[in-house]
């Protein structure tokens, strides 16, 4: 979270003895019910946030990747469960620093690489802005699997090593106008998202974070319902220059929906992750050791 107040809500995010160092961080966003962590996302729709986009656009907003493409969500995704995962690189690297990287890759990328085998998706469909999409050049294949099968860039044509690695890896592109509505993204996509009028109060909201169990050695991943940190962020927010408003009656729906947090018919996991109305965390082992909760 690198916006306004972004240092704040991090912390309230962080889980208790977590060292400060920089990571790359897991937002989702989801209808039906708030997302949980698997081994191996199939089909994930993945937007970066944080990166070198925000230099060339107003895309940072108060609250966060989650707040700024609540917008996103609600026109690309479908009303039944559904998930749009934003990555968030804004903590290891700042905009002019990953303006960097694309012409001489360094720590911050090698970071990302690292953390995106951990997140492990297949068949990725990838939303991209700007300089963004030459982020995603060593993606597409990891460890000679195919991480990454769409890629919607908006922008600028991708260059020519860009243009190379997506040819070689067989990558479905289409290129959009760099001020591409949303309208644009969703029908470019064609995955059935949009088709219904989707409001901030029909999302959900998860950070997720890998980590090493000390015990088992096994990947784990800590999974923090934030959807009233969310709800309150858009509650609280006022409307800046060139940004979309909120509507009041929008945010009173989505801090109700936080609090209620119950719809039924539910997993009894989603249950146990809307139990409270506070944030909560829980982590899920990658072979199926039992889910528990964080003090």
């Amino acid at each position: 979270l690198n916006g306004k107040g972004g240092n704040s809500a991090m912390a309230r995010l962080r889980r208790p003895g977590d060292a400060s160092e920089p990571s790359v961080k897991l937002f989702v966003a989801s209808t039906g019910w708030p997302h949980k962590p698997t081994h191996t996302p199939k089909r994930p729709l993945v937007i970066l946030y944080g990166a070198t986009a925000n230099s060339e656009s107003e895309l940072q907003a108060d609250g966060g990747p989650s707040r700024c493409y609540a917008e996103m969500a609600c026109a690309v995704l479908q009303p039944e469960h559904d998930c749009l995962f934003m990555i968030d690189l804004s903590e290891i690297a700042s905009p002019a620093d990953w303006q960097a990287e694309l012409a001489r890759p360094g720590r911050a990328s090698r970071m990302l690489e690292r953390w995106f085998a951990k997140f492990n998706p297949r068949e990725a469909t990838v939303i991209a802005f700007g300089s963004d999409a030459e982020l995603w050049a060593p993606l597409l294949r990891l460890n000679d699997e195919q991480r990454v099968s769409r890629l919607i860039a908006a922008g600028s044509p991708p260059s020519e090593r860009l243009a190379g690695k997506l040819k070689e890896a067989n990558i479905e592109t289409t290129q959009l106008e760099k001020d591409s509505s949303l309208q644009t993204i969703s029908e470019a996509l064609a995955r059935g998202g949009g088709s219904s009028e989707l409001s901030v109060s029909d999302l959900f909201f998860v950070f997720v974070e890998f980590d090493i169990d000390k015990k088992s050695k096994q990947l784990v991943w800590f999974a923090q319902n934030i959807t009233s940190v969310i709800a309150k962020s858009f509650r609280n927010a006022t409307a800046a220059p060139g940004r979309g408003t909120v509507a009041n009656s929008a945010a009173e729906n989505v801090t109700a929906a936080a609090e209620a947090a119950a719809p039924a018919p539910l997993p009894a996991e989603v249950l146990n992750l809307l139990a409270s109305d506070a944030p909560q965390t829980g982590s899920y082992a990658v072979d199926g050791v039992a889910t528990h909760h964080l003090v």
